[in-house]
């Protein structure tokens, strides 16, 4: 059936809708007499249901209209109201010709059957029929304003009493809270800093903190947790540990700890940097979280970043294996030429000045690697270099070196490029020499193919030294920058940012180039502790540039 429910109480009209919706009827609403009947003349329903108390026109005014109006007359019209308290109101009502009179409160069940009712009187066609009223309607309606205004009073009273008795409870509370006891309130506020102490260790701490509750929810993650496995805590909290963490390794680890609850376990995973996307490996560690009592509450995880420090020991293996292959060949080569020179009587005096030549330059390189490692050794402990600083002219101590560049590597053409007047240093010569040697020796052997190495001095003023010219080579703001350029093989931006990586060379396979892999974090310090800095400009296929500055 389609049935026209009328109430100005919108919670009344959705009750009526809940209950005839529920039964299977179509249901259209008006919110007062007036609209009820635009809506019934454009469109008529089956049924009305109306309130009888509504602003504009109400449910009795409605009733006379409806039954005067040739269309509407043969609808059934059922009242649905709360203000009845007086028997001469029903009489009223049904003398209009409603079929029924329902009043609330009533059960769902009852009211469905009564429409019901109405539903087959109205299909059998017996309709109720209009007779002259008895009572005046004024008098009915006044009535029914009357109890709505004694309900009101009485409303008014219990609501007064009610607030007097809030009051009374307001103050109360009031004069409770303010007789709470001072160690009460001393013991809440150290609770809360001891809360932020431990707040502010969590945000701090460098290992990543991840909890998870019984249910395998997340519960925290500090900021080194969310950023070790790349994923954010506002969104992952109190969600299911296998929607935030993608590691199933991990992600078992951590169950079998609350499956098995006393159980800790570690694990490794690898994974990567979210930012640059490179390959980490993390160390992980679980434990049981459990309350006072002893009940189990959750698990804790902990991690740790090592990958510098499995880089750290690939490149020690490395180096073991590198720094023997370096020890063994100058080794072989003096061990050789040493015992022809013994045993051979018969070889000429330029054949013995050649292989003494060669027993020095062999013995030579050895005492670089060994001096190498000594100097590693002494950074490493702390220890540093002992400085031996004197005054003396940058551009004659580069002269000197390059002779013997030159002798050793003629398929090189070094260019040298100095201020024309003296830049005088007050730095350790033996160790600024060691640093031009390192640089330059690199130079030479990854440009096998030959070319130019272009050496070239200029003084420079800068807060941070390497940007600008100074005009005067005495100021006590300048520095040298000495910059060593070869046409070499290069190297990609990676190589160039571990170049100062202790141990680390771009090519450690057996065909590459000899060398141990600490010259230029030798050369860093060396630099460092002058005051200076260093840095490397390099590309694949077009050649190196090390540039350092020192101070005047």
């Amino acid at each position: 059936m389609k049935i026209l429910i009328v109430d100005d109480d919108p919670k009344g009209l959705y009750m009526l809708e809940v209950m005839l919706k529920g039964h299977g009827h179509e249901v259209v609403a008006a919110e007062n007499g007036r609209i009820a009947l635009q809506l019934a003349r454009v469109n008529p329903p089956e049924l009305i249901i109306s309130d009888i108390l509504m602003p504009v026109m109400d449910g009795y005014k409605l009733c006379q209209e409806w039954k005067k109006d040739t269309k509407l007359k043969m609808i059934p019209f059922v009242f649905y109201t709360a203000t009845y308290t007086d028997p001469k109101d029903e009489e009223y009502a049904l003398s209009l010709g409603a079929e029924r009179f329902i009043v609330k409160p009533v059960e769902p069940g009852e009211f469905t059957e009564i429409i019901d009712e109405v539903i087959q009187t109205y299909k059998a066609g017996k309709l109720a029929v209009p007779k002259e009223p008895t009572i005046d309607e004024a008098t009915i309606l006044k009535g029914h304003y009357e109890r709505m205004a004694r309900k009101l009073e009485d409303k008014m009273a219990r609501l007064e009493i009610e607030i007097a008795q809030r009051k009374h409870v307001e103050e109360a509370l009031k004069r409770l809270n303010m007789e709470l006891d001072d160690k009460v309130k001393l013991a809440t506020r150290e609770l809360f800093r001891e809360k932020e102490k431990l707040d502010v260790i969590l945000q701090n701490t460098a290992d990543g903190i991840l909890v998870t509750d019984s249910k395998n929810r997340v519960m925290m993650a500090n900021p080194a947790a969310e950023q070790l496995l790349g994923f954010s805590l506002k969104k992952a909290l109190g969600k299911k540990l296998d929607m935030s963490i993608r590691d199933r390794s991990m992600q078992e680890k951590i169950y079998k700890t609350r499956e098995e609850k006393r159980v800790r376990y570690e694990f490794e995973i690898e994974t990567e940097d979210p930012i640059t996307s490179e390959p980490r490996v993390l160390i992980g560690k679980t434990a049981c979280l459990t309350s006072r009592p002893g009940q189990f509450i959750g698990v804790v995880t902990t991690l740790n970043d090592i990958t510098k420090l499995r880089e750290v020991d690939r490149m020690k293996t490395e180096f073991l294996s590198t720094a023997a292959h370096e020890l063994r060949t100058p080794l072989t080569s003096i061990q050789g030429f040493s015992e022809i020179l013994i045993t051979r009587e018969d070889l000429s005096k330029e054949e013995r000045r050649r292989f003494l030549s060669y027993i020095n330059k062999q013995a030579l390189g050895l005492a670089m690697i060994i001096n190498d490692l000594l100097d590693i050794s002494r950074i490493e402990s702390g220890r540093g270099f002992a400085l031996d600083k004197v005054k003396y002219d940058a551009g004659d101590a580069i002269k000197d070196i390059i002779p013997y560049f030159q002798e050793i590597s003629p398929k090189h053409k070094i260019e040298v490029v100095l201020p024309d007047k003296p830049v005088e240093l007050f730095a350790d010569k033996e160790k600024m020499e060691q640093v031009l040697k390192n640089i330059l020796s690199n130079a030479v052997k990854y440009s096998p193919e030959g070319g130019v190495i272009r050496v070239k001095g200029e003084v420079v003023r800068s807060a941070e030294f390497g940007v600008g010219n100074s005009e005067s080579e005495t100021d006590p703001q300048s520095a040298i920058e000495i910059s060593v350029a070869d046409q070499g093989i290069g190297m990609t931006p990676e190589q160039v940012q571990k170049i100062f990586d202790k141990f680390y060379r771009a090519d450690a396979s057996d065909t590459a180039v000899e060398g141990t892999g600490l010259g230029m974090t030798i050369v860093k310090y060396i630099v460092e502790v002058h005051g200076g800095k260093v840095w490397v400009e390099s590309e694949p296929g077009k050649g190196t540039t090390v540039r350092f500055t020192i101070p005047v």
